[in-house]
């Protein structure tokens, strides 16, 4: 929990956060970190291969509503530990030619959304206001990073996470409340 009260110090959020969860599995240990007001975890933990944070992507269909600072900030976590982007779903063979990319997140990101949305624009009938699952940021750390490197870098990338969540979830709930209002 010391932990998490650097994170929470660091951040400065305006949010209350379940810390009541723990994991621990045989190769790794976390810590489950929910944020209420945008009802989503983030994980800080280690395993065999290291430290680790990581959370998923929420609200994702305002990704068109994005400004350049929410892509430079998904760069900024780059520099601050070895950074993976797991996205979800696929590319069926007709895809791959035109759409495959390994190298780039930020292309990645934009790819399943406009795939999406171009499933969503094909079949009109189905559409729904469903949250599209795009993934899972991860940033690593090497057990060898010193104590105050490893606190230093985790706040920063917890901030960062936290941040562009918010500004997915913003667009959501402003909707919510204008929607409320009438």
């Amino acid at each position: 929990m010391g932990i998490a009260r650097n994170f929470f110090t660091y951040g400065r959020f305006k949010d209350q956060w379940d810390t009541s969860k723990c994991s621990l599995h045989v190769f790794s240990q976390y810590l489950l970190l929910k944020s209420e007001k945008i009802d989503l975890e983030f994980q800080w933990g280690m395993d065999m291969n290291g430290f680790f944070i990581e959370a998923n992507l929420t609200c994702t269909e305002n990704l068109r509503y994005m400004t350049d600072d929410f892509w430079t900030a998904i760069l900024a976590l780059k520099d601050l530990g070895k950074f993976e982007y797991i996205g979800s779903g696929g590319l069926n063979a007709q895809e791959k030619p035109f759409f495959e990319n390994k190298t780039s997140t930020i292309f990645q990101i934009i790819r399943r959304f406009m795939l999406y949305q171009m499933e969503q624009m094909m079949s009109p009938n189905t559409y729904q206001h469903s949250n599209l699952e795009l993934g899972q940021f991860v940033i690593r750390w090497n057990f060898d990073t010193d104590w105050p490197t490893l606190l230093e870098k985790s706040c920063q990338s917890f901030k960062i996470l936290y941040n562009l969540n918010y500004q997915l979830w913003k667009i959501t709930d402003l909707a919510n409340k204008k929607l409320n209002n009438y």
